[in-house]
C-alpha cells in the first residue's frame, strides 16, 4: 500500500524548489487576489490542492514580465547540477588516469587500484545510502536551507559580477530566499531532496569518470596489472576472492582463471620478464566491471532514489497553512477579498455590535500578549498594564507573520493556559484592512487554546496604542470578526476601542 502511494505521487509534475519559491513569493498577497480568481475560473484541470497551486505557479512563471525569483533559482539550480556533474567526471577520470599510470617497467598494482577505485568509493556509497536511510530533522533542514542559500547568493554573485544578470534579478532572488527560509520547515523533505540529488549526481558522475578512464587506458595503453603480498597467501585464496567478486557479471565477462592468477603474481627480485602477459592484461577487463557493479550502479540507483524522493516529497506537500487555505478559498470562492474591502455577495446581516469589552474580559486575568514581530514598540509592558488594569503581564509573544504554521510554538504554549485564570490578548495592525489571512490565523488560535478563555483582539495603530479608525472601517472589522465567532462557544472575541 504505501509503495502504490509512492509510485502514485510520482505521477505528472511536481513541485520543484523554484516553484516553492514562486508560491511562497511575495509574502504580502493582498494584490493578487483578483488575478487568482481569474485564474482559477479558465482552469479546468485536477481540483486537487497540490497539482491545482502547481499548474497556478507555473502560470505565474510564464505571465509576467519579469522572472520570479524561483524561475531564476530553478535555472541556476540546473547550472549547478551541470556543473557538478563536470566536475566530478574530472575528477573521476584524473583520479583513473593517475592510479593507472604504467610505464612500461613495473605493472600496475591490482589491489592497490582495486582499494582506490572501487573499496574507498564504495565505502563512501555505504556511508551516503545511510546517511539517506535517516529522518529529515528539522536543525539538519535548517542546515540545508542556509547551505542552499549560500550556493544560490554565491552564484548570483558571480554572475552579477560577471554581468549576467542584473541588480534587479539578484535583489528578487535574495528576497525569495529569504521568504523561503522563514518558512523552510515546511518543506523539509524537499530541501532535503534538492539537496541530495546534486550529490549523488556527482558521486555518480566521479565513477562514470573512473570508469571512462579504466576503459580508455586499457583500449589505447598496453596495461599490465600484478598483485604481490609478503603475506603467505596462495593464488587459490585471491581467485576464489576474484571469482566472489566477479559473480555479478560472471555470465558476460568471466574472472581470471586460476592460471591466470597465479602468473600475475610478481616478485619484485624477478620482475615482469619472467611473467605471462596475457596473465598480465586479464586484470583490465576485471577492474572496468568492478568499476561499473561496485560503483557506476550504485550511485545511480542513490541519484534516481533521489530524484523519485524529490519528487514524492513535492508531490505530498499539502498547503495546509494559512497561505495556502486562502489561496484556496480564492480559488473556490468569488466573495472572497484580501484587500480589507467588504466581500461582495455576501447575504449575512451586518454585525456592529454584540462583541464584549475586552478590558473588562481580561480584568484581573494574566495577560499573554501576541503582537506583530515587527513592532517591537507593542511590547511595553506599562503601556497594557494602564489600558488593563488590574492585569498581570505573563508573557509576549511575537510572531513573525501571524501564520499558524509559522507559530506552531506559540499555539502550543497557548494551549496550556487555564481559562479561570488567564486571557490573551490578540494584537494586530489595525490601519491595514481586514484580510482572510487573518481570519485563518484567528480561527487556529481559537481552536487552540482551552474552552472559555477570554480572547480579545485589538487594533494597534502605526503608532503604539488602539485606533479606532473610520466608522465605516470599524464596522467591517467588528463584522467580519463576529462572523467567525460566538462569544458563548469556544472563545470570547473582542476588539479592543479606545477609551
Amino acid at each position: 500500500m504505501g509503495l502504490n502511494r509512492f509510485m502514485k505521487s510520482l505521477s505528472g509534475p511536481f513541485w520543484t524548489l523554484g516553484d516553492i519559491l514562486d508560491y511562497e513569493y511575495p509574502a504580502d498577497m493582498s494584490g493578487m487576489a483578483r488575478d487568482i480568481r481569474r485564474w482559477a475560473g479558465g482552469y479546468s484541470g485536477s481540483k486537487h490542492r497540490n497539482r491545482r497551486f502547481l499548474a497556478w505557479v507555473r502560470q505565474r512563471q510564464g505571465a509576467g514580465s519579469k522572472p520570479l525569483p524561483g524561475y531564476l533559482v530553478q535555472k541556476t539550480y540546473s547550472v549547478i547540477g551541470l556543473a557538478v556533474f563536470a566536475f566530478g567526471l574530472l575528477a573521476g577520470m584524473g583520479l583513473g588516469w593517475g592510479v593507472l599510470a604504467y610505464g612500461g617497467g613495473a605493472a600496475v598494482n591490482l589491489i592497490m587500484a582495486l582499494s582506490v577505485l572501487v573499496a574507498l568509493p564504495l565505502l563512501l556509497t555505504a556511508v551516503s545510502l545511510i546517511l539517506s536511510m535517516m529522518p529529515t530533522s528539522s536543525r539538519r533542514g535548517r542546515h540545508l536551507m542556509d547551505r542552499f542559500q549560500r550556493v544560490v547568493v554565491s552564484a548570483f554573485n558571480l554572475a552579477k559580477g560577471l554581468g549576467v544578470v542584473e541588480q534587479s534579478s539578484s535583489d528578487i532572488v535574495q528576497a525569495g530566499i529569504a521568504r523561503l527560509q522563514e518558512r523552510s520547515s515546511r518543506y523539509l523533505g524537499v530541501l532535503r531532496w534538492s539537496s541530495a540529488v546534486p550529490i549523488q549526481l556527482r558521486g555518480l558522475s566521479f565513477h562514470l569518470g573512473v570508469f571512462l578512464a579504466v576503459f580508455w587506458r586499457g583500449v589505447v595503453q598496453d596495461l599490465a596489472f600484478a598483485w604481490q603480498t609478503t603475506l603467505d597467501v596462495p593464488a587459490e585464496r585471491i581467485h576464489q576472492l576474484a571469482s566472489a567478486i566477479a559473480r555479478p557479471w560472471t555470465s558476460i565477462i568471466p574472472p581470471p582463471s586460476l592460471e591466470q592468477v597465479a602468473g600475475s603474481r610478481v616478485i619484485l627480485k624477478e620482475g615482469l620478464s619472467a611473467l605471462d602477459n596475457s596473465a598480465l592484461v586479464s586484470w583490465w577487463p576485471f577492474l572496468c566491471g568492478a568499476v561499473v557493479v561496485y560503483g557506476v550502479i550504485p550511485r545511480l540507483v542513490l541519484w534516481l532514489h533521489g530524484v523519485l524522493r524529490r519528487a514524492a516529497a513535492g508531490r505530498s506537500l499539502a498547503f495546509r497553512d494559512s497561505r495556502g487555505r486562502l489561496i484556496e478559498s480564492l480559488m473556490d470562492r468569488e466573495d472572497v477579498e484580501v484587500t480589507g474591502l467588504e466581500a461582495r455577495g455576501s447575504d449575512r446581516p451586518a454585525i456592529t455590535d454584540g462583541l464584549a469589552d475586552g478590558r473588562l474580559l481580561l480584568q484581573g486575568r494574566n495577560l499573554h500578549v501576541v503582537y506583530p514581530a515587527n513592532r517591537s514598540d507593542l511590547a511595553e509592558g506599562a503601556r497594557w498594564e494602564a489600558m488593563f488594569p488590574g492585569c498581570r503581564l505573563e508573557a509576549f509573544h511575537a510572531s513573525p507573520a501571524m501564520d499558524d504554521e509559522d507559530d506552531q510554538t506559540i499555539l502550543e504554549g497557548l494551549r496550556q493556559l487555564d481559562h479561570r485564570r488567564d486571557g490573551v490578548l490578540l494584537i494586530c495592525e489595525g490601519w491595514r484592512p481586514y484580510t482572510e489571512g487573518f481570519s485563518l490565523y484567528l480561527q487556529a488560535l481559537l481552536r487552540t487554546v482551552p474552552p472559555r478563555l477570554p480572547v480579545v483582539v485589538g487594533l494597534a495603530g502605526r503608532e503604539a496604542g488602539f485606533e479606532s479608525r473610520d466608522d465605516e472601517s470599524l464596522v467591517q472589522w467588528r463584522r467580519r470578526l463576529a462572523e467567525h465567532l460566538d462569544g458563548d462557544a469556544s472563545g470570547f472575541l473582542v476588539i479592543g476601542e479606545p477609551s
